[in-house]
C-alpha cells in the first residue's frame, strides 16, 4: 500500500467478522491502486432496511436493493474522491448463497 494515496473508508456493522473486514479492506486497496487512480471512496456495508431507506430517500424507490452508488458530481481532481457505495450484507449473503460463492466474493462483485 502506498502511504501517499488518499484514504478509503469502509464502514462495517459492529458484528462483521474480522476475516471479512480484512478481505474487503485488501480488495478496496487493490481497487484504489488498480482501478480508481488513487482516488478515495467510501463504502458502507449495512442491511436491507438501511438500503431500502437510502433507495427511498435518494431515488424515490420504496424497495430494498443490493447496492447503491452515490458518485461525486465533480470527480476530476476532487478532494472528495469518487463518491460513496452502500451494500446490503443481507442481500449479498442471499445472492452469494444463490450463486454458490462466499459472501466476500459477492461483496467484491457488487
Amino acid at each position: 500500500s502506498c502511504p501517499m494515496l488518499p484514504k478509503i473508508s469502509l464502514l462495517f456493522p459492529p458484528k462483521t467478522s474480522p476475516a471479512l473486514r480484512t478481505e474487503l479492506k485488501s480488495f478496496a486497496e487493490q481497487l484504489r491502486s488498480e482501478v480508481t487512480s488513487g482516488q478515495p471512496f467510501v463504502c458502507l456495508f449495512t442491511n436491507d432496511q438501511r438500503l431500502l431507506e437510502l433507495n427511498r430517500d435518494f431515488r424515490g424507490k420504496d424497495a430494498a436493493t443490493d447496492v447503491l452508488s452515490f458518485p461525486n458530481a465533480e470527480v476530476e481532481g476532487s478532494e472528495e474522491g469518487l463518491g460513496e457505495i452502500a451494500i446490503s450484507l443481507d442481500r449479498a449473503a442471499a445472492q452469494a448463497n444463490e450463486h454458490g460463492h462466499a459472501l466476500g466474493e459477492e461483496c467484491k462483485i457488487l
